[in-house]
């Protein structure tokens, strides 16, 4: 998932149009509206080389188990 497009949908400047993620988008919404303030913001993958790495590793582990 892009997470730039995510960014987006949730600023108001795209819709979200999957079907399936509607549910999801509204319960952020939700979820969002107890904050007083909450900001989001697209870092790029280069920018943040540990966190898409880690992102990357747990993707990679996704259906296995360790001892």
């Amino acid at each position: 998932m892009d997470s730039e497009l995510v960014v987006r949908q949730l600023s108001g400047r795209y819709r979200v149009r999957n079907p399936r993620l509607i549910p999801l988008y509204k319960r952020i919404l939700d979820l969002r509206s107890r904050f007083q303030r909450l900001t989001v913001r697209h870092v790029p993958r280069g920018e943040n080389r540990q966190a898409d790495r880690l992102a990357n590793e747990a993707l990679d582990k996704r259906g296995t188990i360790e001892p």
